[in-house]
């Protein structure tokens, strides 16, 4: 096995072992949110939603699993940062959070010693 391969299933491990039952759409999602971060750029619902192919309401969902999430929801992990766009109200503007770039940092194998308080998968 590469070391690129042993990488990829060490990152698919961190996923699985947040939510076992976590579909590709989810992660993806999370990524597109990390990768904007890491850019430097603002992304939206709606952007995320063009990039992984989801419908509206699937990536309001996957968005808000990542975030603070709803009623409807038992597992929202705090890692994505919701925000209403100060230019235009009616855009919501994703980020991370502290967890979030910590997750992050885990998936890229980067160990900065930066603590949040809380352990990445909870």
């Amino acid at each position: 096995m590469t070391s690129s391969t042993k990488q990829l299933i060490k990152q698919l491990h961190f996923f699985n072992d947040i939510d076992q039952k976590m579909q590709v759409s989810t992660i993806l999602a999370f990524l597109e949110v990390a990768d904007a971060y890491d850019n430097g750029r603002d992304i939206s619902v709606k952007e995320v939603q063009k990039r992984v192919g989801f419908h509206s309401s699937s990536a309001t969902r996957n968005i808000y699993y990542w975030a603070e999430g709803h009623d409807q929801m038992s597992q929202a992990l705090g890692f994505v940062d919701v925000a209403l766009d100060q230019e235009d109200r009616r855009r919501r503007v994703l980020g991370l959070t502290v967890k979030g770039r910590k997750a992050l940092r885990t998936l890229k194998g980067i160990d900065d010693g930066e603590e949040t308080g809380e352990p990445v998968a909870s």
